[in-house]
């Protein structure tokens, strides 16, 4: 009992130990982190950097193989065509570029004249047809120029033109009831009230002389025929010609009140009483016309007589209509001037807009012909004056165009013997793409390098390509090679297909023994001339290619350390477009220029990790060719 008791204690004193080593470890863990984070000083980030500068890029396919001695050689041709020319026969002994066969040579020959005459064309001299051609196009830019501004000037003047126009009229309504437009509209209101009046009592009158109401003795001669047929209408028409003259009494009291000054209450007040005075007006015609319907041509009453009254009735009926039309109008008016002002801030509003955007126009418009007009004059700058680039371009479409009309002419590549002669005069070689045919077949004693490529490299190889060789064996020696066969059928090797092409030697050395092994540079492509940069200076972020850029006056060298510097700010990062790439520079094709300096590595020397930039593409040099070895093609 006591021993268990004294090994329980034990126990318990073993745990507190444990427990206590535990939380000591965390305290001079929390005392370090402390101390590392606040009381130790950060040292700045360290920069690597280089230069952007211009260099030749070459995108080139890379395989591995072994050197053999080739006994028959099939010599294809590079270009397709009729054959028109046999020169050699079996059994032949040929020489090194002894011409074999000529395959039909009139569309590259043609092909050829055309890029020596474009040629021609940029290195020659300015002709005088050209100089007048030119200068014409110079002159026609010019008057454009000339036109546009007077147009565009005209377009502004006319735009600014509606702008005080539309200014004017705001202030003249500003105010609202008090404004110039409102006391206007007003006062020819009130001229209106009065001739409508007038012609109140002109009308009431033409039907008191019809109906004898206030003048009994207007009508005696006629009266009591009116309205023989329909006695109940000559009663309408009489209360009707009441109602009017109570309404005219009534409007005629309102207008007289009124004068240029009178309040617009007042106005519009006495136009709405003589609104229901033509109203009435218009009412008792209509029904007066119907009353002479009702009344025949009898006794003194001739149907002459008869047709004079209808013909006033009808001509009072049509002045009261126009002149209640009128009324409204005028009505509609006052309304529209009570609102002119925001109508006129609209209008005016509007109409800067448009002045700013026919000054932007006319602005516009005159750079584009200005724009015209410089392009008129560089074309005749740069004609006199050819471009390198445009140069280069010529030059470059000539020498395909001679390298097509070479291509037709087959010749033997080495020393041989003509073993067998497919082609046939007449009859077509070469054929579609992938057609291998071979149109000679030459027995030789030449070196070659058959070389392994996959299915994704080998799609790139063409007859014809240049190479350059290398050897294990042999770490100083470079021999150029020409592809000379691909094979169509590949060999499965773990699920990768693998297709062997053959490199023939362009040149010979005892140096080289059958079954070294050897590396093969395909080249796919060359930009001599370009600006390039360290691969490892790009990078990537969602498919967007970019690079770390610095200024020179920003770097401060580290002590005691080999191209590295800190910086005063941080870098710029950059967007540029690649091209080609080999295995340590990529082609800028935009983004950067000649000079600007690029981060390749950045180092931390707090936590004494460096980071370096990934590289956008990859790709292997090809020893002994300037401006950096080959690669395969950036993106």
């Amino acid at each position: 009992m006591d021993k268990v008791f004294f090994q329980k204690i034990y126990q318990n004193i073993l745990e507190h130990k444990l427990r206590a080593g535990i939380i000591g470890l965390l305290i001079v863990a929390s005392i370090y982190y402390t101390y590392t984070k606040f009381f130790i000083p950060q040292l700045p980030l360290r920069y690597s950097t280089a230069t952007i500068k211009k260099s030749t890029i070459v995108s080139s396919i890379v395989g591995s193989g072994q050197v053999s001695t080739l006994n028959k050689l099939d010599i294809k041709p590079l270009a397709s065509g009729i054959v028109t020319d046999i020169k050699v026969k079996s059994g032949d002994i040929v020489k090194a570029g002894q011409v074999l066969l000529i395959i039909d040579q009139r569309s590259v020959s043609a092909s050829l004249i055309q890029a020596q005459a474009s040629y021609n064309k940029i290195v020659n001299a300015l002709t005088a047809a050209d100089l007048n051609t030119y200068q014409g196009n110079i002159a026609n830019a010019a008057s454009d120029l000339g036109k546009s501004k007077v147009d565009t000037a005209n377009t502004v003047a006319t735009a600014q033109a509606t702008v005080d126009t539309a200014y004017n009229n705001l202030k003249l309504a500003e105010g609202g009831e008090s404004s110039q437009i409102m006391t206007q509209s007003y006062q020819n209101g009130v001229i209106f009230l009065q001739s409508t009046l007038a012609k109140l009592d002109s009308a009431l009158t033409a039907a008191d002389n019809i109906l004898g109401t206030d003048n009994t003795l207007a009508n005696d001669s006629f009266e009591q025929y009116l309205s023989m047929l329909d006695s109940n209408q000559i009663n309408y028409s009489k209360f009707d010609y009441l109602l009017v003259k109570e309404a005219r009494q009534k409007a005629g009291a309102a207008i007289a009140l009124l004068s240029s000054h009178s309040p617009h209450s007042d106005v519009d007040a006495a136009l709405d009483l003589t609104a229901g005075a033509l109203e009435s007006s218009i009412r008792l015609f209509a029904d007066m016309a119907t009353m002479l319907t009702a009344t025949p041509p009898v006794g003194s009453l001739t149907q002459a007589s008869l047709d004079t009254m209808k013909s006033s009735v009808a001509s009072q009926r049509s002045a009261a209509t126009t002149q209640y039309s009128s009324l409204i109008s005028e009505q509609e008016t006052l309304v529209n001037d009570k609102n002119s002002y925001i109508s006129y801030q609209a209008a005016y509003q509007k109409a800067l807009r448009d002045l700013d955007a026919a000054k932007a126009t006319a602005i516009n418009t005159v750079q584009t012909k200005e724009f015209a007009l410089q392009q008129a004059k560089d074309a005749l700058y740069t004609k006199q004056n050819p471009r390198k680039e445009d140069l280069d371009s010529a030059k470059a479409q000539l020498t395909s165009a001679i390298d097509n009309y070479n291509n037709t002419i087959v010749r033997a590549p080495f020393d041989g013997k003509v073993a067998t002669l497919t082609a046939q005069k007449g009859v077509q070689v070469g054929g579609q793409v992938g057609d291998l045919t071979a149109a000679v077949t030459l027995i030789t004693a030449q070196k070659i390098a058959t070389i392994s490529l996959n299915e994704v490299d080998v799609a790139k190889i063409k007859l014809g390509q240049k190479a350059t060789l290398t050897f294990d064996a042999l770490p100083d020696l470079t021999i150029a090679g020409q592809v000379t066969q691909i094979d169509n059928i590949g060999t499965v090797t773990q699920g990768v297909v693998n297709y062997n092409i053959q490199v023939s030697f362009l040149s010979d050395t005892d140096e080289v023994k059958s079954g070294m092994s050897a590396r093969a540079a395909i080249i796919l492509d060359t930009r001599p001339d370009v600006l390039v940069a360290p691969l490892v200076a790009v990078k990537t972020n969602s498919n967007q290619n970019y690079v770390e850029v610095l200024n020179l006056s920003d770097l401060i060298p580290v002590t005691n350390v080999n191209n590295q510097s800190t910086a005063k700010h941080s870098p710029q990062k950059v967007n540029v477009q690649i091209g080609l790439s080999d295995d340590t520079n990529v082609e800028i094709i935009s983004g950067l220029k000649e000079g600007d300096l690029v981060v390749v590595q950045t180092t931390n020397p707090n936590i004494a990790k460096t980071t370096a930039n990934t590289p956008a593409a990859s790709g292997i040099r090809i020893p002994g060719l300037t401006g950096g070895g080959g690669g395969r093609q950036g993106g």
